[in-house]
């Protein structure tokens, strides 16, 4: 009964709160490190890009809360 009841208390946190994954692959030129992305909600960063090499190609994977984004490469 005490797992019934803590899932009754949890199912609508995990059913409203899910977070989500996005890749961001980037295939940089002869000056990668002057590649950079960032992505954001209201102004507010929620993740940067790492340093690029030059001549590579890197994935990142970003988990993010359900809501609407900018995505400036």
């Amino acid at each position: 009964m005490k797992r019934f009841i803590t899932l009754l208390f949890l199912l609508p946190q995990i059913l409203t709160a899910q977070m989500s994954w996005v890749t961001v692959g980037v295939q940089s030129d002869a000056y990668g490190v002057e590649t950079s992305w960032e992505i954001l909600s209201n102004d507010v960063v929620l993740a940067t890009s790492p340093v690029y090499s030059n001549l590579s190609y890197q994935e990142v994977f970003v988990e993010l809360p359900p809501g609407e984004y900018s995505f400036v490469i």
